[in-house]
């Protein structure tokens, strides 16, 4: 449909203006809606830029509109302050396991994972 291609040339549009901001001031052929949202999102990296540190729970804006999404969707808000964005499962299933694995030192935490095992935690290394 043509809101599906919309929604998905301004994404593109966003994440080559995000990543090369100087394209924004050519203003040459990327939508308002992509500057705007380009804009916001490196308005709230740490030095203006998507390579700049961030959070380590992601960009403020980007957990702003997560939040939006998942008021939107399910009826109930939610707090941007409890949401966190990984870059995928691997890596948030890796964080979540250190963190259940040094909460308490006297009461560790066992973890079941069902056969066929989920590759990535097979190779999680606890004691980092």
């Amino acid at each position: 449909s043509l809101k599906q291609w919309y929604q998905r040339r301004v994404r593109g549009e966003v994440i080559a203006l995000a990543t090369c901001p100087s394209l924004m001031e050519t203003g040459t052929g990327f939508s308002n809606d992509a500057v705007l949202r380009a804009k916001e999102i490196l308005g709230s990296t740490g030095g203006g830029s998507v390579g700049a540190y961030t959070n380590s729970v992601g960009i403020a804006s980007v957990l702003n509109h997560v939040a939006e999404y998942i008021t939107k969707r399910d009826g109930y808000p939610a707090n941007p302050a409890d949401i966190f964005l990984g870059t995928g499962a691997s890596g948030c299933i890796k964080n979540i396991m250190k963190l259940c694995l040094t909460m308490d030192a006297d009461n560790k935490p066992g973890f079941m994972i069902p056969v066929p095992q989920y590759p990535p935690v097979l190779c999680v290394d606890t004691t980092a």
